[in-house]
Order: structure tokens, then sequence, then C-alpha cells
């Protein structure tokens, strides 16, 4: 199994900023109780992960619908999801599309062990 340090450009964080603690039934894999600023992370994008929960892709509909709910209410936030990861055939490679200081620029998967990166702009 790789180390989640090798695997973390494939994760979601979601965030209790409603100010008290607070079961968010969404949260997969069976819903979860964050404390106030209490964070959760899980594998994979927040909505495909959130539908997949309930065991049927389908589902999953109204626990998105909390989910959404709960951001436009300002309970949750979401403070980071899976980096974009493209496929360069030219090239024959995978990238993950990254920012850092309002400039985009191309890095190496997390899971490899070497790593490069080069500027988009």
């Amino acid at each position: 199994m790789p180390s989640p340090q090798l695997t973390d450009c494939l994760y979601s964080t979601i965030k209790n900023v409603s100010g008290a603690a607070k079961r968010f039934m969404f949260l997969p894999p069976h819903g979860k109780t964050l404390a106030d600023s209490g964070e959760e992370t899980f594998l994979g994008h927040p909505i495909a992960a959130i539908r997949a929960k309930r065991g049927n892709y389908v589902g999953g509909s109204r626990d998105v619908a909390a989910f959404e709910a709960a951001l436009q209410a300002g309970d949750v936030e979401l403070i980071k999801t899976p980096e974009p990861i493209l496929y360069d055939p030219t090239r024959d490679e995978a990238r993950r599309l990254k920012i850092d200081n309002k400039v985009l620029y191309g890095a190496d998967p997390c899971w490899l062990t070497t790593s490069s990166s080069s500027s988009l702009g």
C-alpha cells in the first residue's frame, strides 16, 4: 500500500467552520462528528466520495445536497481537493496541475519519488 505522503495529491479535506462540534452525515464513509475547526480527509473528489459512501453512486443525491447546503450555510469549508492529473500523449507522461502565488505549473504526480516542475506561463 502506498504511503499517505506519496498519495496526498489524491485526497480531499473538509473543515467544520460552524463554530461548534457538529455531525455531518454526508461525510464518508458513514457520517462523522467534527469538532469546531475539525477536519476530515478522505480519498478522492468530495462529490464522488460522498456519493460512493452509500455504495450506490446514484443514491447519494441527498448527501450531495446536504454537502452543498452546509457549504452555502457556512458550516463547512472545502480546504483541499485532489490535484488535477493530466496526461501528455506527446511525452507519454502524467503531470499534476498546481498553483503557487497565482502561477500555474505542471509537476510530477505525487506518487513518484522524484519530482520536477515547469511553469505554464
